[in-house]
């Protein structure tokens, strides 16, 4: 049995839900909305995980400051006039399952670092009856962007969690990077955004293809 206080910590978008079409189609109406040229989809895919200034940052290295701030609240006004099946990504199959069978274990803590902001988490939590499952929720609002470890320190200092005991499962380099840097675990899951190659660079403390893999090697990772 797990005897001390374990944290997981998960990413959400492309490790819980799938959520490359509210991204891509949020982003398109932004970059129209400012009269710019839209990136390719295998752009847009490529910097989820990213707080949006910062991802805007990447997908166009010309824009200014006022751009960006334009392009972050036309990002932000599609949860206002998406309908809801544009809103609410769906599951990963399984998603949940994994989540229940991780939460029976008293010992385990799960949390949520995400680049998305709170407003469009709380949606999506709500929208799939998962609030109860999280301790805490690390957003872009208040934190620096992935990689930056911020939300991590942060995380482990307020629930009182050593670094050993800590893992950050995501399916971007991003993930992995963050985690490195504040010195826990990782677990890269290969069902998201980013290529095996991309994650296997970042050298994870280990790969997934499936929810059940992931729960066998949280549990191994924290027994061994």
């Amino acid at each position: 049995m797990i005897k001390k206080p374990k944290l997981v910590i998960m990413d959400l978008d492309g490790t819980l839900v799938d959520s490359q079409e509210f991204i891509i189609s949020a982003t398109t109406v932004a970059f129209i909305n400012e009269g710019l040229k839209v990136p390719k989809r295998e752009n847009i895919l490529s910097i989820i995980g990213l707080s949006l200034a910062e991802a805007f940052r990447v997908l166009n290295k010309d824009l200014n400051e006022k751009q960006i701030k334009k392009l972050i609240s036309a990002f932000k006004n599609c949860y206002n006039t998406f309908n809801q099946e544009q809103l609410i990504s769906p599951l990963y199959e399984n998603a949940k399952n994994f989540l229940e069978n991780l939460k029976r274990n008293e010992e385990i803590i799960l949390a949520i670092a995400t680049g998305k902001g709170l407003k469009g988490l709380l949606q999506i939590l709500k929208a799939h009856n998962l609030e109860a499952f999280f301790s805490k929720l690390q957003t872009s609002d208040f934190y620096p962007s992935k990689p930056d470890p911020t939300m991590l320190v942060s995380l482990m200092k307020t629930l009182k969690i050593k670094t050993e005991d800590a893992v950050m499962v995501g399916d971007t380099d991003f993930d992995i990077s963050m985690a490195h840097r504040a010195g826990i675990k990782s677990i890269g899951v290969l069902w998201g955004y980013h290529s095996i190659s991309r994650i296997k660079l970042m050298k994870p403390t280990a790969i997934v293809e499936n929810f059940a893999d992931l729960e066998q090697k949280i549990n191994e990772l924290f027994r061994g």
